[in-house]
């Protein structure tokens, strides 16, 4: 996988960084969008952290390769770097077989960027947040807070967060703290609820405040999230509804207050142009078997002349099925295994009819 930088005026893409071990994930840029940050793969499961300079492009390693780190953010003062790593051993015995398991593996961590900002876990002067000014947190032209990087010594300022190991993902920067989803372990069969009937345990919503130095829940059900450009507010998907609801606190439980506002998704209008849709499934198709097909010579055939010879026939196609099959067709000039086109699925929501039945008796 590769990283690309594209620049919005010029349209220029230059390329970041590249990996032959898998793709890069949680791409983000500093608040003065001078940094970008990832977690680049290594041989699994290993990930670590880089960082590029968005200028000249340099790339540094912002953690070692030896664990799984991945989900990263920076601060919205852009004094520190924080994700999520796989590297808590604290393993717990089986109940049924004499074995160990590394149950919950993960925990959130920070990183200093510069070498003289204070961590925010350490002493506090007079029993307040360390909170001196310093060229870091000059602001640039546009507002935005400056980041500043000491690369010397940049991996021995880590530093875990005080809460416990667990299993987290989707770490965000929010107002004056960090959010991150926090996971149930769950049973495979079900088998450990109190009966059959009652739900599975729900993925919660924390908060990390810096000030409190505490963990606060925000939401008990929470499926996906995202944060607000000025980390003020949260977008929530939590029990089959869409919410907008404070990041400093948890949201009122009256959904007509201005801090639990349900947004109305029916308002949604869209139009659609099948055909359109399909030429662009067609040509999707046709680029994602070039780039991921098991030989570079897709095995000797020559994969353009196959995608035009087979195009006056996408003009022809009427549903979604005549697709499919259309698709099953150009697969096939490749004469190989493990190539699929899977149908969407018919309406399997649906309630079934009821059917006619009869008492039979001799």
């Amino acid at each position: 996988g590769r990283v690309l930088l594209v620049e919005r005026e010029s349209g220029e893409v230059r390329e970041v960084d590249r990996s032959e071990d898998g793709e890069a994930t949680g791409l983000v840029f500093s608040p003065d969008s001078a940094w970008l940050a990832w977690s680049h793969p290594g041989p699994r499961p290993l990930r670590q952290l880089k960082l590029a300079n968005t200028a000249d492009l340099s790339v540094a390693e912002a953690t070692p390769l030896r664990f799984r780190d991945y989900a990263p953010a920076f601060t919205l003062d852009g004094k520190h770097l924080a994700f999520l790593s796989a590297r808590s051993f604290d393993p717990v015995y089986d109940a049924h077989v004499f074995d160990l398991a590394f149950v919950g593996g993960s925990r959130p961590y920070l990183i200093t960027l510069a070498a003289t900002t204070p961590s925010p876990f350490g002493p506090q002067r007079h029993g307040r947040p360390f909170d001196a000014q310093d060229g870091a947190e000059t602001p640039d032209s546009e507002g935005a807070p400056v980041t500043r990087i000491d690369f010397d010594g940049l991996a021995d300022r880590i530093v875990p967060f005080p809460v416990e190991a667990a299993r987290y993902s989707t770490l965000r920067a929010a107002k004056d703290g960090l959010l991150w989803l926090r996971h149930p372990v769950r049973g495979v069969l079900g088998a450990s609820r109190a009966t059959p009937h009652d739900p599975e345990p729900r993925t919660e919503l924390e908060r990390y405040d810096f000030a409190e130095r505490r963990v606060e829940e925000l939401s008990a059900d929470a499926d996906h999230f995202a944060v607000t450009g000025d980390g003020k507010r949260i977008l929530l998907w939590t029990d089959g509804k869409l919410k907008v609801v404070p990041s400093d606190r948890r949201a009122s439980g009256d959904e007509d207050s201005a801090s639990n506002i349900t947004v109305d998704l029916t308002r949604i209008r869209h139009t659609v142009d099948p055909a359109a849709e399909w030429r662009q499934m067609y040509d999707e198709t046709g680029r994602l078997m070039r780039d991921n097909f098991w030989r570079p010579d897709m095995g000797g055939v020559d994969w353009h002349g196959v995608l035009e010879r087979y195009r006056p026939v996408l003009d022809r196609v009427a549903t979604h099925d005549d697709l499919v099959d259309l698709l099953w067709e150009v697969h096939g000039e490749l004469g190989t295994s493990h190539a699929y086109v899977t149908p969407r699925g018919g309406g399997g929501g649906a309630l079934r009819q009821g059917l006619l039945g009869a008492d039979l008796a001799r």
